[in-house]
């Protein structure tokens, strides 16, 4: 009688996790979809191109208070690597200056017609996408919305990085090296991985590129190097490999 009474009251709290689950997922659904983010540069040697797959997720949750955000998003993927002759690669990282800053407003913009209008609805944007339902399969990205493009004058020197302006890439790497086109598509590939191999210093670096100690740091009102406002996450997010 007791063994009967434990499994009796083990399936009532199966039943009512169940039912919890039911509740939240019909609730707050979550949304995902993956695209494809390809970078084509025109250089004297031809188009050079690197492409990168990315997983964007959006949901709803519950406002525990009022300034709580009621959505909730994730991107996962590496930068994008291009290499160009003389030995150089252009990075496109994951920071961009679309809507959010990131991945997730890039692809959104650019993919769905009727985001901007919507007010910026992820969840309503991601599930449009996830669904491909009035979105496009593949879309070029605009000129405002480029990621935040990079480059090493010594790529074994994290330290060595510097911001490259995707109107003059010509001005970092030489004549007649010039944008192409930033596309993005809809993809079922799975994330891209592996970047993190192309940095011998990948592990040892915690935290910014550019670190200054307290006794070393600039006066106040000096324009700290662009690295101080870089970390691993720009180029890496949600990625083991």
């Amino acid at each position: 009688m007791k063994g009967g009474c434990m499994i009796w009251g083990l399936g009532i709290v199966v039943a009512l996790v169940a039912a919890l689950w039911l509740f939240w997922t019909f609730r707050y659904p979550t949304y995902s979809y993956n695209f494809r983010m390809t970078v084509a540069i025109e250089t004297p040697d031809g188009v050079k191109s690197g492409s990168s797959v990315y997983s964007v997720s959006a949901g709803g949750r519950p406002k525990l208070t009022a300034e709580e955000a009621s959505r909730s998003m994730a991107v996962k993927g590496e930068a994008v690597a291009v290499d160009l002759p003389d030995g150089k690669t252009l990075f496109a990282l994951l920071k961009t200056n679309a809507h959010f800053g990131d991945m997730s407003g890039l692809s959104m913009t650019a993919l769905d017609p009727t985001f901007k209008s919507s007010r910026y609805d992820t969840v309503g944007t991601a599930r449009r996408i996830s669904e491909r339902i009035g979105v496009k399969e593949s879309a070029e990205v605009s000129l405002s919305d480029y990621p935040i493009l990079v480059t090493f004058a010594n790529i074994n020197d994290p330290k060595s990085i510097e911001r490259v302006e995707s109107a003059d890439l010509a001005a970092t790497f030489g004549d007649q090296v010039k944008f192409k086109s930033i596309v993005v598509e809809i993809t079922d590939d799975p994330v891209t991985t592996g970047l993190k191999k192309r940095f011998s210093w990948w592990s040892d670096v915690k935290g910014s590129f550019v670190r200054f100690d307290l006794q070393n740091r600039p006066p106040a009102g000096t324009e700290l190097p662009f690295g101080t406002r870089i970390t691993k996450t720009a180029f890496s997010a949600g990625v083991d490999k």
